[in-house]
């Protein structure tokens, strides 16, 4: 492995550490997404989300190069929760495009726009191995598929992404299932779920 370049020096703004905890994760990751917002200006704070993306080359929290401005805002979160924080800072700056959808759903609406061109079957291989990822994996997957989201200019909810990550080892493997759903949903399904009224307004 070559030598991380030094990072320079960019002054973190203040933050204040987030316990975990029930949606703890996603807290932390909100505000993660906060301060990487404020690092996405002009030079030289930009220089920062390029360490972070050249941290994507070490095991997540591995690189003390990017510590500066994630660690402060991992707090009493534990060791696999911290990691999936530097993950997050590390997809996001190689991708920093938001959105109110999962990770999956975009990934759903680039299988739709690739099949009309007669070539979603690969990408589909892509999604489908990346829900069978397990935690050595995961990190490689996702750069692989957030690289194909990229090109197309696809953005999705970041903090959703954190959160769940954190869960992403349950034996349940609700977090898959819930990927796959949004991932082969049409987007008219989802027109009709919206549109029918609940149980509770009936």
């Amino acid at each position: 492995m070559t030598e991380n370049p030094q990072a320079p020096h960019t002054a973190a703004p203040e933050v204040q550490p987030i316990a975990p905890g029930r949606g703890g994760v996603w807290l932390a990751a909100q505000r993660l997404l906060e301060l990487l917002a404020q690092l996405a200006g002009p030079p030289p704070e930009r220089r920062a989300l390029a360490a972070l993306r050249r941290s994507l080359s070490f095991p997540p929290g591995e690189d003390p190069a990017v510590y500066r401005w994630v660690e402060p805002i991992t707090g009493s979160c534990n060791e696999f929760e911290r990691r999936v924080l530097y993950l997050v800072a590390g997809l996001f700056a190689f991708h920093p495009s938001r959105g109110d959808r999962s990770l999956a759903a975009a990934c759903g609406e680039m299988r739709r726009d690739l099949e009309q061109r007669d070539a979603g079957s690969s990408f589909e291989q892509h999604f489908l191995a990346l829900l069978d990822a397990d935690a050595d994996q995961l990190s490689y997957r996702l750069r692989q598929m957030i690289s194909l989201l990229r090109s197309d200019e696809l953005g999705f909810d970041w903090a959703g992404l954190a959160q769940d990550l954190r869960r992403w080892g349950s034996v349940s493997k609700r977090v898959q299932q819930a990927w796959a759903r949004d991932f082969y949903r049409s987007p008219q399904a989802d027109q009709a779920e919206a549109s029918t009224p609940s149980s509770e307004a009936l």
